[in-house]
């Protein structure tokens, strides 16, 4: 992946929100592997990643929770899994 598709955890809501109008866009979008989110690793839990949800919902009544799916790497970003509900 590019250094300039990979992006912070910290950064997700704003890329999500600043991007796209409906929850389906970003599903799609992450899905196509259009970024990388780096999570960092915390020390205190054993240097795991940061167990991160994010849930959206849109004005048509779109809602998704995002959390992540990490392949346990530690030289590779964590990849985002949408789950629509």
């Amino acid at each position: 992946m590019p250094a300039d598709k990979v992006m912070s955890v910290l950064d997700f809501g704003t890329w999500a929100l600043g991007n796209f109008k409906t929850t389906d866009e970003v599903k799609q979008a992450l899905e196509r592997g259009e970024v990388d989110i780096w999570l960092p690793h915390i020390e205190s839990m054993w240097s795991l990643l940061a167990p991160v949800h994010f849930a959206l919902y849109d004005r048509s009544g779109g809602a998704i929770v995002i959390e992540s799916a990490s392949t346990g790497s530690t030289h590779q970003p964590a990849s985002m899994a949408p789950i629509s509900f």
